[in-house]
């Protein structure tokens, strides 16, 4: 039967405990009742529809809006179990959400449950605009959502004029409460799909501001709209203040069309203010000089959100080149402060390369986790090692540096000796010396292929041959040509692992390999002198135990150097 009949035995199943709300107005009281045919509770709201003195015209009347109560199937909508009509009116039996209470009792939610009790409110909204004709609720406030301990949303008080055809005319303000009725309402204007979202921002308002729902027109202005944000949090986010703001437009062309659009610009931000983090610089270029050394760069990781505060910590991203990190994996990449809290932080990123091949470029991610906006943030970084010294140092290039060190010693000991007074002896030394100096800038010269500078050196040994004679010049040209030999050496013995740059020469006089072609050049010099005076002058043994100890050092330990990493080289972390 469509029309439920109206018989003593049906209205006597349903037994009042109390009441659970009264609107004169709208002419509605409900009552918690008992089903005495199932004993479970059920929701009892009478509706009275008829004027004293009249009848009212009749269940048919509200047939359409009954069969479209029946048909929600929303856990979040209470079920339609029966109606019962009478003389003034009809009644509408629904189910009672045990174990939940509104939220009316409960204003003190985190942002995280705030936003999930309005993801859950907006969801039960689509499901009633996608219902023929779409459902209006016209009375979304605290008091009509409730919760239960596994924070399940439903919305209640649903009512028969809510589900409404066109042709029906009604008084909509009389559905709805003060402060939760947009204007469209409270005009009694076509009401639309954006009507029930100005009741979901005013109730999320009582919720981040902790105001009961009786209060809430305390916090209208003097335009009619709700000034909330003097009274939230300052942890709620600038985008969900904004996204609030647009959900209570007065009109309802200024409010999202809809329930499904405001969730999808919900789903986009953050309801707590977040930190927002800047990384300078986002990337990092680390290149050593001696390897197995730790480079050390830093970085600074700052925030400019007021209230809040920045918390992070620094791990290395997954690389495919990685060793296995449960097999005592230690790292290669340290960062301190590793865990930090603040928001401008410096925090220092180290590189050791003993974990390293040499000569090799390493590009790697590192990553700063957060508690902000953007929960990740990637930095490359790039690692160039340097070569090994023995490596740098082709035998050929000890070899020929020396011969011609000593040549130029030993030559040069028998032009000196040769000399017919000490002044001559002098001019011979001072020859030495300049060419040594020309022809080192000439070898580097060499090196880099730069002609008008090698030209430069040229020119300065015909000019100095013409000012002091040819037999001066003898020694100039001698200390030229090994100054050239060993320029082109040292140049090429630094590569490309020294930082700085000056015309082309990279300015790390203190490399290792540099170090030794300047010691063999010197050693090999000094012993050709030694020969000539057959090791017999005591400044000429002081003179070879200064470069040639040194000079055997150096050599031992870079080859130790290299020992170690061939026996290392296949545990060593692969670019």
């Amino acid at each position: 039967m469509n029309t439920p009949p109206e018989t003593a035995k049906l209205r006597s199943r349903y037994q009042a405990i109390r009441e659970l709300g009264r609107n004169s107005e709208a002419g509605r009281i409900t009552y918690l009742a008992q089903d005495n045919s199932t004993q479970q509770l059920v929701v009892f709201k009478q509706f009275i529809f008829a004027k004293p003195g009249s009848e009212w015209a009749g269940f048919a009347a509200y047939q359409s809006e009954i069969e479209s109560l029946k048909n929600l199937t929303h856990p979040g909508i209470p079920r339609y179990l029966n109606a019962i009509q009478n003389s003034k009116g009809l009644a509408l039996i629904q189910e009672y959400k045990e174990a939940a209470e509104s939220l009316a009792k409960n204003c003190h939610w985190n942002p995280e449950e705030i936003k999930h009790i309005t993801v859950s409110l907006l969801e039960i909204l689509i499901y009633l605009q996608s219902q023929t004709p779409p459902v209006i609720h016209r009375n979304i406030k605290p008091e009509n959502i409730l919760i239960d301990e596994d924070l399940k949303v439903s919305l209640v008080d649903f009512s028969l004029p809510n589900i409404q055809g066109k042709e029906r005319i009604i008084n909509n303000s009389t559905a709805g409460t003060v402060g939760f009725m947009p204007h469209e309402q409270i005009r009694n204007n076509e009401l639309t799909e954006a009507t029930d979202l100005y009741g979901i921002g005013a109730t999320l308002v009582c919720l981040l501001s902790q105001t009961p729902s009786n209060q809430i027109q305390t916090l209208f202005d003097g335009q009619g709209r709700i000034n909330f944000q003097t009274v939230i949090s300052k942890q709620i986010s600038f985008p969900f203040i904004q996204w609030l703001e647009k959900m209570m437009e007065p009109y309802a062309v200024q409010r999202y069309a809809n329930a499904q659009v405001a969730l999808e610009a919900l789903n986009q931000i953050e309801l707590e203010r977040l930190p927002e983090v800047k990384i300078n610089p986002d990337r990092l270029e680390f290149q050593a000089t001696n390897y197995g050394e730790k480079v050390t760069q830093s970085i600074i990781v700052s925030n400019s959100i007021p209230d809040t505060i920045l918390k992070g910590g620094w791990e290395m991203a997954f690389h495919p080149r990685e060793p296995n990190r449960r097999t005592g994996y230690q790292p290669w990449i340290s960062f301190e402060p590793k865990q930090f809290e603040g928001n401008r932080v410096k925090c220092e990123i180290t590189v050791d390369t003993s974990y390293l091949l040499a000569d090799k470029t390493y590009d790697r991610q590192i990553l700063l986790n957060t508690l902000a906006s953007e929960s990740t943030h990637s930095v490359t970084i790039q690692v160039q090692t340097p070569k090994l010294a023995p490596e740098l140092l082709p035998k050929r290039s000890f070899v020929v540096l020396f011969i011609i060190a000593l040549a130029v010693g030993f030559l040069a000991s028998l032009i000196i000796g040769k000399q017919d007074n000490n002044f001559l002896g002098f001019l011979s030394w001072i020859g030495i010396i300049l060419g040594l100096g020309s022809g080192f800038i000439g070898g580097v010269a060499a090196a880099f292929n730069s002609i008008p500078l090698l030209g430069g050196t040229v020119s300065s040994s015909v000019f100095f041959q013409s000012r002091f004679g040819f037999r001066s010049s003898f020694g100039f040209v001698l200390g030229f040509l090994m100054g050239v030999t060993t320029g082109y050496i040292v140049r090429n013995n630094l590569g490309k692992s020294l930082p700085g740059n000056f015309m082309g020469f990279r300015a790390g006089v203190y490399s290792t390999g540099g170090l030794i072609s300047c010691l063999i050049a010197f050693f090999g010099f000094t012993m050709g002198v030694a020969i000539k005076v057959k090791f017999l002058s005591l400044y000429v043994i002081i003179a070879l135990a200064v470069t040639g100890i040194p000079l055997g050092y150096l050599i031992f330990s870079q080859y130790q150097i290299l020992s170690n990493y061939r026996k290392a080289v296949k545990h060593l972390i692969k670019p």
